[in-house]
């Protein structure tokens, strides 16, 4: 492996290694550990494989992945180049491999190029906003307006920031335009997770206090909508312990 790529594999801003599909790797499979070699360094580094996806071309692969992830320094067009200049028209015929690494544990990052660094992102946002939610809920003596205002407002803003990080999990899982993925563990965490954002929307609408009566548009759906969306979350947390790091 160049140097260049070998110390961005190492830093852990490459995490996606690109691969001509040949005989040999064909027999790699996901939570294989594979050994790079810095071509000048002489250095070695195991990585474990945590996603193969195959493509038919380079531009279909580019075309799909976040390219921040397989060359953080250099555009779409520009490693499209690259990858040619690497892997002549015949290789390229074999079809290739996305080869996605686990990553080291860090407490944070800051990485807004990445969809599941977003995703992440805007759902913490949410889940704080929640929090807002939550504490105004304890106030005593409140009008109709100061409900909706101080406990209402906040609970439609973390369902909508849910909602968003739903689908850039989506987008992320289905490695571009949200589609329905029925063989992989991960889509349907992402999936079920985002039922449960909808149902966090939809009793959020109608936990609404109408300022003529001071009730709401509709208790029973409000809570229904809480304790399934509540549900969803806690089936995608269970279904996350049977998924393959």
């Amino acid at each position: 492996m160049y140097e260049r790529y070998y110390a961005q594999v190492e830093s852990g801003r490459k995490t996606i290694e690109v691969r001509v599909h040949t005989p040999r790797m064909t027999d790699v499979a996901v939570g294989d550990v594979l050994v790079f070699h810095g071509e000048e360094s002489g250095r070695e580094l195991d990585v474990r494989a945590k996603r193969i996806t195959p493509y038919t071309s380079f531009a279909e692969l580019l075309a799909a992945e976040d390219i921040s992830r397989i060359a953080p320094d250099a555009a779409r067009v520009e490693q499209l180049i690259n990858l040619r200049r690497l892997y002549p028209p015949e290789k390229e015929s074999l079809g290739m491999l996305a080869i996605m690494r686990s990553g080291h544990w860090r407490w944070w990052s800051y990485e807004p190029m990445r969809i599941d660094w977003l995703s992440t992102f805007v759902l913490f946002a949410g889940t704080l906003v929640f929090g807002i939610n939550l504490l105004d809920s304890f106030l005593h003596g409140l009008t109709a307006q100061q409900s909706n205002r101080l406990i209402w407002a906040p609970d439609m803003v973390g369902c909508l920031l849910f909602l968003i990080s739903g689908h850039l999990a989506l987008v992320e899982v289905s490695h571009g335009r949200p589609r329905i993925r029925a063989h992989d563990l991960g889509w349907w965490i992402v999936a079920v997770n985002q039922v449960g954002s909808v149902l966090f929307m939809v009793a959020a609408l109608a936990d609404f206090t109408l300022p003529g009566t001071g009730s709401l548009v509709n208790a029973g759906i409000a809570n229904w909508g809480t304790l399934l969306g509540a549900l969803c979350f806690a089936l995608g947390g269970v279904l996350q312990a049977f998924e393959r790091p």
